[in-house]
């Protein structure tokens, strides 16, 4: 009895065999693949674009901290810039 229905069970064709009665099923997990690929990029894309703005904002800090110590700010100005960064 469990030969029999192993036995069918592996000699049925699934869903995209020649008796499923045709249709486009591919487009099903070719559809998911794509939309996942997009998560995806979506997901690098946005880590990609906050990376770079922080780094872009450290650096700004690094050279209002240098100006302030070669001198060519004062206190305030560098207390003020500091903030709006």
């Amino acid at each position: 009895m469990t030969t029999v229905l192993l036995t069918q069970a592996l000699a049925y064709p699934g869903p995209w065999g020649p008796h499923a009665g045709g249709g486009p099923f591919w487009l099903i997990p070719l559809g998911f693949l794509l939309v996942l690929f997009g998560l995806l990029a979506t997901g690098v894309w946005l880590v990609a674009r906050n990376t770079r703005q922080r780094s872009s904002s450290e650096r700004a800090k690094d050279v209002l901290a240098e100006r302030y110590a070669r001198g060519e700010i004062s206190t305030e100005d560098y207390r003020e810039r500091y903030d709006q960064l």
